[in-house]
């Protein structure tokens, strides 16, 4: 879907860009280079600034706000540089001149934009103050609404991808792999995750069951959601925490019927986790019938589904769930 925004988008420039052609001449043309140039200046901040999944940030509207108030600086550039003649080019050529100007308004507009008069310190922030001051007000309005709008599916991703890993089996190897998959994590990077790691590992104050998820976030920053789910899935037991059954649980088990059963109490642990768990109901729902489709007994497939059902929702959800259940209801 994104793939063929961006071709359809590209496809209008160059229509534009054609059509202005032969109705304006050259002027039209190099405004619109002038102005891809801004946004695509734009577009290479945001890319640097949200790395983990930089295509979010490019969709959402507020990244598209920052990459629209970058092709409007880049396109009053081109108006002033030529309409006034700033850059002392009216003895060049009319396409030497509109090169010119269409290539230091795209890049040079920004960079004005960022510059500043001088620096005043206050308190322990250092505050710009000029051109740079209006654009860091603009930017930082799109990181708190950019991070607004990607803090709910980072949560559920990671919520879904560490479920019943252990951080104290993780810590070490996890990270390792991860930054052994990518190819340009400078060894500055690893080291700030490295130390961060060995905090989290004496720190009291937060739970066991949580530092999987804040290890899962703070990798996600660096390696992105691809690399960190195959190698997630790729260490597989070697980071997962043994599973865990009561007494209770297992004597609850009994009274399940795989083939009428399964169903109803896939749905029960998935309304009980609904919002604390990011589960897959429909992926569930697929191992359940491959379990239903293999030749075993009614037994050994309650207890496939059981160590499905524990290692997606743990003991307490499937126990909880379990005690709510009564055989053979519809």
């Amino acid at each position: 879907m994104r793939t063929a925004l961006v071709l359809t988008v590209l496809s209008m420039v160059a229509i534009l860009l054609g059509l202005g052609w032969l109705t304006y001449g050259a002027i039209a043309a190099a405004t619109i280079g002038a102005v891809g140039l801004g946004a695509l200046v734009g577009v290479s901040e945001l890319v640097a600034r949200y790395t983990d999944s930089p295509e979010d940030a490019l969709f959402a509207w507020p990244g598209l706000l920052y990459i629209a108030v970058n092709m409007l600086a880049a396109g009053a550039a081109l108006g002033l540089a030529h309409g006034f003649d700033l850059l002392d080019l009216s003895t060049k050529s009319q396409s030497a001149r509109l090169l010119t100007e269409t290539l230091v308004a795209g890049v040079g507009a920004m960079a004005f934009f960022r510059s500043a008069v001088f620096t005043v310190r206050v308190g322990s922030t250092d505050v710009a103050v000029g051109p740079a001051s209006v654009l860091q007000v603009i930017l930082n309005a799109v990181d708190r609404a950019c991070d607004r709008e990607r803090a709910l599916p980072r949560a559920q991703f990671v919520s879904q991808l560490m479920n019943g890993v252990s951080f104290t089996k993780a810590a070490d190897i996890l990270p390792q792999f991860c930054f052994s998959a990518m190819q340009n994590v400078s060894v500055g990077d690893r080291q700030v995750v490295l130390d961060w790691i060995k905090l989290l590992k004496s720190d009291t104050t937060v739970e066991d069951d949580q530092k999987p998820l804040l290890l899962g976030l703070r990798l996600l920053n660096i390696v992105g959601r691809e690399v960190l789910t195959k190698t997630v899935d790729g260490l597989g037991p070697q980071i997962r925490s043994s599973l865990s059954i009561s007494v209770d649980t297992v004597l609850r088990l009994q009274r399940v019927d795989f083939a009428r059963d399964a169903p109803a109490v896939i749905a029960l642990c998935y309304a009980l986790a609904q919002g604390a768990i990011a589960v897959d109901a429909a992926a569930l729902g697929r191992v359940a019938d491959t379990i239903g489709g293999q030749p075993f007994d009614n037994e050994v497939k309650v207890l496939l589904l059981a160590s499905e059902l524990l290692k997606a929702f743990g003991d307490g959800v499937v126990g909880q769930a379990l005690k709510m259940f009564t055989p053979g209801a519809a």
